[in-house]
């Protein structure tokens, strides 16, 4: 112990005589450290860190597909509780509304906000096996007619909306639009906010008309039943849906994902691509470091042979001058762990919307763990070979030759060698970051054809009682869109249903050319169509390219008409003019839509 604290000692006062070389060393290693901490740190909450349920690899949602059709179809409440009840593949399944968590507003007292609700069967949380943190989760008994609304928060809206508060059980909030009152029954552990962004989940039938009901889809998710798989789920989905009355049911198939991906995202390739890149970014710290300290150790050797000739042996001095380079790795490891931070809540801050488990990212044990362990594999790696290398010195030579002839070929090709590696490492990842960079910039440069930062969105709450009237509601908007256009600097203004590149914008159907043969049409592909008013284009500022866009006179019991995108336009009329042809609804024959 004593003859460490003197190597300690030695290595302070040895590492102050070369400041710079030591502060360039300690800063080099932070940084490296510092990025691999905070890599580790996201990849453990994301692809390690275990979700909240019980066996997560057994759990799967399920839907149908039509291949030829591109696109997905849920299933139905009553043939949704059909299929589970005659499942022999899942041990537990449930069902929760396809289109996930929804806005809603909700009054909590006199304040009113905007959360996001999830309607799920009763059996949701224990198909998950999820506990609740407090209170308890929804049961089958809370999911049927006549039930008293009860609501079920995340752990991620308890700590943002509540404070964390544990009387928040019993606590009921209001649905602004119906008056609809949910009793808080418990809160949810962290991790767990499937489907994506859910800030309450509520029982489905208690917050539905029978006739709402009947008329929504629903996903559902299961736990494998032992020895089954996937595939196996998803081959009687397929054969549920061959027995069905509906002709267009019977040409889907059944499709099954697993849970975990679904919660996760697609985030994994490329956590994965950046954990390999930040590797190769902490191998060249290593090796720049190495270099530092090798050629700080060969412009030593003759100290070191005069301590040799005074009688220090080869262990004493390789364990001196580790000792100076585990200080170094001691004081970059703890600048690294502030380096780590602060690239945390960079990534926090400039995470896309929707990023899993966003709440769940920071600096825990685990990664603080994950730091020493860093910092002692870089100590040996960057400190023992250029203390084995400079320890291993011809005494009677060394002493006497000068300081310009005292460096042998061999530690001459090991300093060329590092400085090879550091070069190639570093063609490598600056070729990576280069072709990263060039993505983004294209992504950053892609023509939307309107210019989003001038774009505000305002979300408007209803209450049914008063505005249950679809005219109301119309008269309410036209009083609302005039004081907004009257506003200094608003260019125009327009009410849409759904916001431009939101999720489930709009929605999607097929369309046929007027006189196309049904083959042709069977070749159409699937359109997203929005409704919106006369100024909508203006709003957005995009330029209507030819024909004319919306205005007064397309109003109920008009001739129904539609404006195309280019693209569409093109597919359907290649070589004719689009303006003035009419596109059939696939769906309701009987309606034809005029391109304006």
């Amino acid at each position: 112990m004593d003859t460490l604290f003197q190597n300690l000692r030695v290595g302070i006062r040895s590492l102050r005589r070369t400041p710079g070389v030591a502060l360039l060393a300690v800063l080099t290693l932070a940084l490296g450290i510092g990025l691999a901490t905070a890599v580790f740190t996201v990849a453990d909450a994301l692809l390690l860190r275990r979700l909240p349920v019980r066996d997560q690899n057994r759990l799967i949602v399920l839907w149908g597909a039509a291949p030829e059709r591109g696109f997905d179809y849920p299933v139905g409440f009553s043939d949704g509780g059909d299929f589970i009840r005659g499942s022999r593949r899942l041990e537990r399944a449930a069902l929760f509304l396809y289109n996930g968590a929804v806005p809603v507003p909700v009054r909590d007292g006199d304040r009113i906000s905007r959360l996001r609700r999830a309607l799920v069967s009763g059996e949701f949380f224990d198909v998950l096996e999820a506990r609740a943190l407090l209170g308890r989760a929804l049961r089958p008994a809370d999911d049927v007619r006549g039930a008293e609304p009860v609501a079920v928060l995340s752990h991620a809206v308890w700590q943002r909306r509540f404070n964390k508060d544990p009387g928040v059980l019993g606590r009921r909030v209001v649905l602004y639009g119906d008056g609809t009152p949910y009793t808080i029954v418990g809160v949810m552990p962290q991790g767990l906010d499937y489907p994506k962004g859910t800030d309450f989940w509520a029982p489905v039938v208690p917050s539905m008309s029978p006739e709402t009901l009947s008329l929504m889809a629903f996903y559902v998710v299961g736990r494998l039943a032992p020895g089954a798989t996937p595939d196996d789920a998803a081959d009687e989905l397929t054969a549920f849906f061959r027995r069905a009355e509906d002709p267009g049911t019977r040409e889907q198939h059944g499709v099954a994902s697993p849970w975990p991906r679904l919660v996760l995202g697609d985030v994994r390739p490329a956590l994965i691509a950046f954990a390999a890149a930040t590797a190769l970014i902490l191998l060249i710290t290593c090796i720049n470091v190495a270099n530092l300290l090798l050629l700080r150790g060969l412009a030593r050797v003759r100290e070191v042979a005069v301590r040799s000739a005074l009688g220090a042996s080869r262990g004493r001095i390789v364990s001196q001058l580790l000792a100076e380079s585990a200080l170094l790795a001691a004081a970059g490891g703890v600048l690294g762990i502030g380096v780590a931070a602060g690239a945390l809540r960079a990534f926090i801050a400039f995470a896309p919307p929707g990023f899993p488990r966003l709440d769940e990212i920071h600096l825990s044990t685990t990664a603080l763990t994950g730091a020493i362990a860093i910092t002692a594999v870089a100590t040996v790696v960057f400190a023992l070979a250029p203390a084995i290398l400079t320890s291993r010195v011809d005494l009677q030579q060394t002493l006497r030759s000068d300081a310009r002839q005292s460096t042998g070929r061999r530690r001459r090709l090991a300093t060329e060698a590092l400085v090879a590696a550091q070069l190639a490492f570093a063609l490598l990842v600056l070729s990576a970051a280069g072709i990263i960079t060039r993505s983004l910039i294209k992504l950053e440069r892609a023509e939307l054809s309107l210019a989003p930062s001038r774009v505000l969105i305002a979300e408007l709450a209803l209450r049914d009682d008063l505005y249950a009237d679809a005219k109301k509601q119309a008269a309410l908007l036209e009083r609302l869109v005039e004081r907004l256009e009257a506003l200094p600097g608003v260019l125009g203004a327009s009410p849409v249903v759904a916001v431009p590149f939101s999720e489930g914008a709009g929605w999607d159907g097929k369309f046929a050319a007027e006189g196309q043969s049904p083959e042709a049409a069977a070749a159409n592909p699937m359109l997203n169509m929005e409704l919106v008013t006369p100024a909508y284009f203006a709003a957005l500022g995009i330029p209507v390219l030819r024909g004319r866009g919306f205005s007064d006179r397309d109003r109920e019991g008009a001739p129904l008409v539609v404006v195309l995108s280019r693209s569409a336009a093109r597919h359907y009329w290649p070589d004719d003019d689009p303006i003035g042809k009419r596109l059939v609804v696939e769906a309701d024959q009987e309606h034809t839509l005029t391109v304006v």
